[in-house]
């Protein structure tokens, strides 16, 4: 009986036990699904959401990157900066950068950038204040009287006084410093007023006066002691200058090429007291090249910045063409025996087509048939030259005696050929123009001998010799129509040095309406008095007319505040070299 009680109790027991089990695992079951399954399942869900949300956020980021680089390239742009070194090539050695002596390309150049003047021309070609204040002539346009800036430094800090423009200009007058500058300042008496202040008299009325205040000043602080027999050869004039001008000079370096031409580099670095506002580039290099080949491949390998070159073949360069006051002519020596008989100049003038001459440049150039230029005082378009007449050629030269026969090349004259000696400068222009009017010439039976001369040279022989029948050069017209230099015959003569009357002309008439000319301050007066000159020179023909040149300048780099404009030297693109500019920054943009 006790037995099966306790069975009983036992499988009671058991059964509750079991029960209790179920109902746990029951319950883990529960548990487990609700917090581990689920979860799991939750879980792939809020990955899913995750990652939606994360690729949503990167497209946002993405989208307002591309938005900011947008309004960057919008509202920043590419601005100029100062700093940098300018390197440039120039044809021609170093021999002169003084300027009461420079006057070939490459001293010019030089020159430009160390020494500052009394007078400079704005980009307009209009006078302006450079180490001048003001100035003004009085109303007999005999006295003219300038005050200086009291802000102007030599580079060595001494202050630029009366004394130094005093100094430069009786440098010049003084016939043993052999200046070329020296004829046009002879006679010119020059005084301190005080020490701001200078005052010109000249000997007669010259209007145009100020333009020759254009000239560099030299320091008399470092050049007094120095006998003015021995000024041209002073180091100050290589190797130790010392200007007033943007930059200063650093060192002059020399070395000779495999080839033995000799190369010069002239280093110059910002002058940082320069009295027309802060100069932009750190520094300037002039580098020298034998000739334009040599200079035209260091300006595609990249050896200079800019150059007085015209590249033609390369398209990657920025090239810009300055307008200058000058002519291209063809002089004929008057004073040789052939070219005395103005019949045979004119035969000459009739024989030549000078458009089809000009059109041997890539560019289109404003024609010159008269010695003044188009838009100058007194200029008259009804007093040109006469245009080509080729049976007007043949006629008069037969005339003359010059017969052609018809197996000879060329006409002859008492047994003599036509002949005529002719001499330019050897440039790739002016090589294409003597060949153009060799072709025209030929054609009328006169042989022409071609002589192309260094242009570095041309200066000191022919062109001071007048060793030629024909030369083929440009004159600097300048600013002002005052061509007296060129054709007056007091620069004709032996003590004209090293005279500038390249066709050796001679007209009394001419002589006077040239002196009366520049002797009035009225423009309507000066142009009455030129037209009288121009009817002369059109019937004499002492030259014929060809074109205006223009400078062209070539760079591989922008140049920044460096523009065309009209310039009456080539020295003249220095003009506001102080601004230039190379370097770049990326700024804002200002849209004021």
């Amino acid at each position: 009986m006790f037995n099966n009680y306790n069975r009983l109790r036992l499988r009671r027991k058991f059964r509750a036990r079991k029960k209790a089990i179920a109902t746990k695992a029951e319950s883990a079951n529960k548990n487990l699904e609700r917090h581990i399954f689920r979860r799991a399942h939750n879980w792939q869900f809020a990955k899913r959401f995750f990652i939606t949300w994360l690729v949503l956020v990167s497209l946002l980021a993405g989208g307002l990157l591309i938005q900011i680089r947008g309004l960057q390239a919008a509202y920043l742009v590419i601005k100029p900066t100062s700093g940098g070194v300018y390197n440039e090539g120039v044809i021609g050695n170093i021999k002169n950068v003084n300027p009461i002596f420079a006057s070939s390309s490459a001293d010019s150049s030089v020159s430009a950038l160390l020494f500052a003047s009394l007078l400079t021309y704005d980009e307009n070609n209009q006078l302006i204040g450079d180490l001048a204040k003001e100035w003004k002539g009085d109303a007999s346009s005999k006295v003219y009287t300038v005050t200086l800036r009291d802000d102007a430094y030599w580079h060595d800090g001494q202050k630029i006084t009366a004394d130094d423009v005093v100094f430069t200009y009786k440098s010049i007058q003084n016939p043993d410093t052999k200046s070329p500058l020296y004829t046009t300042w002879r006679g010119v008496k020059v005084e301190k007023v005080d020490d701001l202040t200078v005052r010109f008299t000249l000997p007669n009325a010259y209007s145009p006066f100020a333009h020759l205040l254009t000239t560099g000043l030299i320091p008399e602080h470092v050049l007094k002691d120095v006998p003015k027999d021995q000024l041209r050869s002073s180091k100050f004039n290589t190797q130790e200058a010392i200007g007033s001008g943007p930059f200063k000079l650093k060192t002059v370096t020399v070395d000779k090429s495999t080839n033995k031409a000799l190369s010069e580099t002239i280093s110059l670095v910002k002058n940082p007291q320069y009295h027309r506002g802060p100069v932009q580039l750190d520094g300037f290099t002039i580098k020298t090249y034998p000739d334009e080949k040599a200079l035209k491949n260091a300006l595609n390998n990249k050896d200079v910045v800019g150059a007085l070159v015209d590249p033609k073949d390369n398209q990657n360069d920025n090239v810009m063409r300055f307008n200058q006051t000058s002519a291209v002519m063809i002089f004929m020596n008057t004073s040789r025996p052939l070219l005395s008989d103005v019949k045979m100049r004119q035969a000459l003038l009739q024989a030549t087509d000078p458009y089809k001459i000009s059109s041997q440049l890539s560019y289109p150039t404003t024609a010159v048939r008269s010695p003044l230029l188009k838009g100058q005082i007194g200029y008259n378009d009804e007093l040109l030259q006469q245009k080509p007449n080729p049976d007007a050629v043949n006629t008069t030269l037969n005339e003359l005696g010059w017969l052609w026969g018809e197996d000879e090349p060329y006409r002859k004259k008492d047994g003599k050929e036509l002949t005529l000696q002719f001499v330019s400068e050897n440039t790739t222009d002016y090589a294409a123009f003597s060949e153009e009017i060799q072709k025209q010439w030929s054609q009328y039976g006169i042989k022409t001998n071609v002589v192309l001369e260094n242009s570095d040279d041309i200066s000191t022989t022919s062109l001071a010799t007048k060793d030629y029948d024909i030369l083929m050069y440009a004159i600097n017209i300048g600013a002002d129509p005052d061509v007296y230099v060129y054709w007056h015959s007091s620069q004709a003569k032996p003590e004209a040095k090293p005279g500038y009357n390249f066709s050796m002309y001679s007209s009394t008439k001419a002589d006077q309406s040239l002196e009366d000319g520049r002797s009035r301050q009225d423009e309507s007066l000066r142009a009455v008095k030129y037209k009288s000159f121009l009817e002369t020179w059109r019937k004499d023909v002492p030259a014929i007319g060809l074109h205006q040149p223009k400078i062209t300048y070539t760079t591989n780099i922008p140049v920044y505040n460096l523009n065309e404009m009209t310039l009456n030297t080539a020295a003249e693109r220095f003009k506001n070299v102080y601004n230039w500019q190379v370097n770049t920054t990326k700024a804002v943009q200002d849209n004021n």
